[in-house]
């Protein structure tokens, strides 16, 4: 779940400062399908799995403050870079 909330957080951020309309779009699609992913993983967790231990988290964290320092069109072309690696990681 940590990983869904990570692309959320980078795809809010994107949908707000991004340049391209195409950007925003994926972006505000992005957060809208990952919310709607971990409250469905939350829930079979708490109805099906609820006695099993937690697990520690996959992968690291992202780095969001690089993508804070952007605008524009090197806001597009990095969140563009970095939730290509964020959906890559998530399928390792």
């Amino acid at each position: 779940t940590e990983h869904h909330k990570d692309g959320i957080k980078m795809a809010e951020m994107a949908s707000e400062k991004a340049e391209s309309k195409e950007i925003k779009a994926m972006a505000q699609k992005i957060a809208k399908d990952q919310k709607k992913e971990l409250k469905q993983m939350q829930e079979w967790r708490q109805q099906k799995y609820s006695s099993a231990p937690k697990t520690e988290q996959m992968q690291p964290k992202m780095d969001m403050s690089k993508l804070e320092n952007y605008k524009g069109a090197e806001l597009d072309k990095n969140f563009a870079m970095m939730m290509a690696k964020h959906h890559k990681a998530g399928i390792k």
